[in-house]
């Protein structure tokens, strides 16, 4: 091969590698966004809206509007997207948020809400406690079906030890659809009150122990309430090893 066919062959590979280093680079401008170009939305994703939705885009909006870190209208490259994750995961009823740029020059936030676990309800104040078991701030548009618990409870037990019993209870078909409420009485004196009008009042005693307290309860509504069908008890305690007590 002589040197001008050499020269040649290298000038066609030559210009075919500025080519295609040309169409890569203008590919790559066409997909970069400008910084002076302006944000046209906010679009919002709720990975969990099918099942519920307590916070509405109005709300987000108007949250961003207060810090002063709506972004529509904004250029791209002034649009805070830390500030606004930080500011979203804040909120009482988010779990957690993430924001980002897309190709159509808007803001796209993906959120996930708090999932309550279980109801606190005392003379002053109701609330929820979460899967997360931290305390989350009752609001109407949270309707979901948690297990109740009523009295003397603080906090600290209802985001511990109440909080197990509440995720067992949401596991638990059988009793889930029959335990109305818990009753705090103080840590180690807990009623249990069942569903229906003229149900005993059942007595655990302490939290500790309630799977094999409701178990051997169980095992006397389906086997020995009928030997004792005569007896109407108002009370049925089971604070005491293998024994279910009735009392009138």
């Amino acid at each position: 091969m002589n040197k001008e066919t050499k020269y040649k062959i290298w000038q066609a590979v030559g210009v075919s590698t500025v080519s295609i280093l040309l169409i890569v680079a203008l590919s790559w401008g066409h997909r970069q966004t400008p910084s002076s170009v302006p944000c046209e939305e906010v679009v919002y994703f709720f990975s969990d809206a099918s099942q519920r939705m307590y916070v509405s885009e109005e709300e987000l909006n108007a949250l961003l509007e207060k810090e002063q870190l709506f972004p529509v209208g904004k250029s791209i490259g002034s649009v805070a997207l830390y500030r606004m994750e930080r500011l979203f995961s804040e909120h009482s009823m988010i779990r957690s948020a993430e924001c980002y740029l897309t190709p159509r020059h808007t803001v796209q936030v993906d959120l996930s809400q708090r999932i309550p676990l279980l109801r606190v309800e005392k003379d002053e104040e109701t609330y929820f406690v979460d899967t997360d078991r931290k305390r989350m701030p009752y609001r109407p548009a949270v309707t979901d079906s948690v297990p109740v618990i009523k009295g003397a409870v603080t906090e600290e037990m209802a985001c511990a030890e109440l909080a197990g019993y509440a995720k067992w209870l949401q596991g638990n078909r059988y009793w889930r659809e029959r335990v109305s409420h818990l009753d705090v009485r103080t840590p180690k004196m807990i009623h249990l009150y069942l569903k229906g009008a003229g149900q005993p009042r059942i007595i655990l005693g302490e939290i500790d122990g309630y799977k094999a307290k409701l178990a051997k309860l169980r095992t006397y509504f389906e086997e020995g309430a009928a030997v004792t069908q005569d007896k109407e008890y108002t009370e049925l305690d089971l604070r005491f090893k293998d024994q279910v007590i009735g009392r009138k």
